[in-house]
């Protein structure tokens, strides 16, 4: 018999499958609303996926992935409730929504507590082309992440390696509420890593690599990702510590991706709500030089967000 870890998993039907959980999603709206609740959201979601890990050489890891779910959020006036379930059956479903009205009674009110307005709710739906699945058995997977290590460790001055992994993960999503919204989303991506050491002692390094797409084709090849794994490291070996001045920083994008970070998980709603934000009560304020900005583009194709 072939090894079971080995043989491709079959791919999730995006319209199917959707439509299941949009069935799902819809049954427990009704109930919730059957329940008493004065406005309610559903979620529910299926997934699948592949990880392996390799070091110097030698598969450590490799799983395979495969996940489904339903959240259930109601409230009560301005109290608010919520449950969640990785059983899609009928009684667990209602189980679920039980389980949240129950919880939704003895919370206390909180006036940020309720679903957005109407007006706010997307009506526009483009296909921004984030579906592309592929069947990718263990033994691709496994030769894709020693092809990454092993470019990476043909460099001299590379001395260890922490491992590559590649990744690869499907997901149908359907979110819906009381105030009539449906949306349905689907998205595959693929990934893969290389982490390397240089140097001995106290003045060894270690740095990384990755690429992630939305297409399997549009990966850059595992050498690539290797080869730029071991730049990277190599390039710290000999760093000096820099005299305390005022001077001109230029971030690699890897670092400055973390900034954008930082920023939007600030300005981010539940963050100010709960005062735990460094740009509290600083709405209208510049955060940045006149010849700085920050554009969203959240509309690319095949985009990672």
């Amino acid at each position: 018999m072939p090894d079971q870890s080995m043989v491709p998993q079959p791919l999730l039907n995006r319209e199917t499958d959707l439509d299941l959980l949009e069935s799902h999603v819809a049954d427990a709206l009704r109930l919730a609303r059957r329940a008493g609740a004065s406005q309610a959201e559903v979620s529910a979601h299926t997934s699948q996926g592949l990880s392996v890990s390799v070091r110097l050489g030698e598969v450590e890891t490799l799983e395979h992935m495969q996940d489904r779910g339903v959240s259930v959020t109601v409230f009560l006036g301005k109290r608010k409730g919520q449950a969640s379930s990785a059983d899609l059956r009928k009684e667990s479903i209602e189980a679920c929504v039980g389980h949240a009205m129950d919880i939704a009674q003895h919370m206390q009110e909180d006036k940020a507590n309720g679903l957005a307005d109407r007006s706010l709710l997307a009506t526009e739906f483009p296909d921004l082309e984030t579906w592309h699945p592929v069947e990718m058995d263990a033994g691709a997977a496994i030769d894709r992440a020693l092809d990454c290590e092993t470019s990476g460790r043909r460099n001299e001055q590379v001395s260890n390696s922490e491992g590559a992994s590649f990744n690869a993960g499907l997901g149908l999503g359907v979110y819906a509420n009381s105030s009539g919204f449906v949306g349905r989303s689907a998205g595959t991506r693929y990934s893969q890593s290389c982490i390397l050491l240089a140097g001995e002692g106290g003045g060894m390094q270690r740095d990384y690599s990755y690429d992630s797409r939305r297409c399997f084709d549009d990966l850059e090849s595992p050498e690539v990702t290797g080869s730029e794994a071991a730049r990277r490291t190599v390039r710290r070996l000999g760093a000096r510590q820099l005299e305390t001045a005022q001077m001109p920083v230029l971030f690699a994008p890897e670092v400055a991706q973390g900034l954008i970070a930082h920023l939007v998980g600030a300005i981010s709603g539940s963050a100010l709500y709960r005062n735990a934000s460094f740009l509290k009560d600083r709405a209208g304020e510049a955060l940045f030089p006149a010849w700085a900005n920050v554009i969203e583009r959240p509309f690319l194709p095949r985009g990672a967000g």
